[in-house]
This record gives structure tokens, C-alpha cells and sequence, in this order.
């Protein structure tokens, strides 16, 4: 014959009013934890650099904005394949940027940005990136929700007025 397990519930045993405190506190501390990190990545992106090896959300709207401009030929950048939007920086990534650098340096008569394939915070990079797809895919021409969506979440819409 088997043995019987104890099967003693133990949080049978905890007062009723206990459980509930543990439950709520634990929620609202998941829940701030949560807004936190939903805050920090909302605006993170347009303050920080990143380069060859980067990866996460901020490469993967990098990598979706610079497809944009290749699709609807902004700074002469048509002529490139689009990239694969998997959020991890690699050589792909880092030719398309600096293609799109010297396209900004060539555009606007400057020696603006370094020509070196990382996109650098707020106001190098990411502020011709963020003004060259944010506000031309809200428009009716060239309209892309996607492309909107991910360049707030990056913050260009505290960048750009």
C-alpha cells in the first residue's frame, strides 16, 4: 500500500485578512514595477546610444525607421534592401546607419553627425531619424501606424516639435 502524502494546505492556515493584504500588495508592487519599466522604455531610446551588438525594442525602431526611409526614398536611402527586424544591432544595421549618416551630413551641408554607424542619443542621430520617419508616416501619404506607433514609444515625439 502507498503511503498517504501529507497533504496540508498551508494557506488554509493564514487568516483570511492576511491572504488578502499579501495579495493586494504583492499586485500593486507588480503592477508599479510594471509602469516603471513601461515608463523607462517608453522614453529611453532617443536618450541613449547604441551601436554595433545593441539589442532589444530601441534597435528593432531603429532597424523599422531606417526601413521606412528606404521604402519611401527619404535622404536618397531607396536604393537599399530592407533590413530584417530582429532588434539585435548587427553589420547590416551599422551599414544602413552610416549610409544614413553621410545621406544627413550630404543633406544638410554639415559635418553634423560622426560618420560611424551608431545611432547617438538626442540631438545627433536619433533627432534625424526620429524627424525624417515620425512626422512623414503620420502623413496621408506614406502613412504607417507601425512606423508612428514605434517612433513614440522611442520618444521622438518629446524630440520633435
Amino acid at each position: 500500500m502507498a503511503a498517504k502524502k501529507n497533504s496540508k494546505n498551508y494557506l488554509s492556515i493564514l487568516n483570511p485578512k492576511v491572504l488578502v493584504l499579501l495579495i493586494v500588495v504583492t499586485s500593486v508592487g507588480l503592477l508599479g514595477a510594471y509602469q516603471m519599466n513601461s515608463s523607462k522604455a517608453a522614453t529611453a531610446c532617443v536618450y541613449q546610444n547604441f551601436g554595433y551588438g545593441s539589442s532589444g525594442g530601441c534597435v528593432g525602431t531603429i532597424q523599422l525607421m531606417l526601413n521606412y526611409l528606404a521604402q519611401h526614398g527619404t535622404w536618397g536611402t531607396s536604393a537599399y534592401p530592407l533590413l530584417t527586424v530582429d532588434s539585435s544591432y548587427g553589420s547590416k544595421t551599422k551599414t544602413r546607419e552610416t549610409e544614413f549618416e553621410k545621406q544627413v551630413d550630404w543633406v544638410t551641408h554639415s559635418n553634423t553627425l560622426s560618420v560611424d554607424g551608431i545611432v547617438q542619443a538626442y540631438p545627433k542621430e536619433w533627432y534625424y531619424l526620429c524627424n525624417s520617419t515620425y512626422w512623414s508616416s503620420q502623413q496621408p501619404i506614406g502613412r504607417d501606424d507601425k512606423v508612428v506607433y514605434a517612433a513614440k514609444a522611442a520618444g521622438c515625439d518629446q524630440i520633435v516639435k
